[in-house]
C-alpha cells in the first residue's frame, strides 16, 4: 500500500473544517439568517471537498480515481466559490 502524506494532510484539514463546519451550523440553527446560511454551505462545499480530496490521497498510483478526485474536487470548489460571489 503505497502511504501518502498528502492523504493524511488533507484527512487533518477535513477534520478541522468539519469543526468550523458544524460552528456555523450551530449558528445558522440559531440565527437563520440568509448570511449564515450560505456561510453554511461554503463551508460544507469546502469539507466535501477536503473529505474528497483526503480519500484520493490515499490512491497515488491508479490514475481512475485521481480523474475522478480532480473532476469533483474541481466542481466542488467551483460551486464553493459561486456561493461566495452570491454573498
Amino acid at each position: 500500500m503505497n502511504l501518502s502524506f498528502t492523504g493524511f494532510s488533507y484527512l487533518l484539514g477535513f477534520f478541522a473544517i468539519g469543526l468550523l463546519t458544524y460552528r456555523f451550523f450551530q449558528y445558522w440553527r440559531r440565527e437563520k439568517s440568509t448570511l449564515s446560511k450560505l456561510f453554511l454551505y461554503v463551508t460544507l462545499l469546502f469539507t466535501l471537498f477536503m473529505l474528497i480530496t483526503a480519500i484520493g490521497g490515499f490512491f497515488g498510483k491508479n490514475v481512475q480515481i485521481l480523474k475522478g478526485v480532480v473532476i469533483s474536487a474541481t466542481f466542488l470548489q467551483a460551486l464553493s466559490c459561486a456561493l461566495i460571489a452570491i454573498q
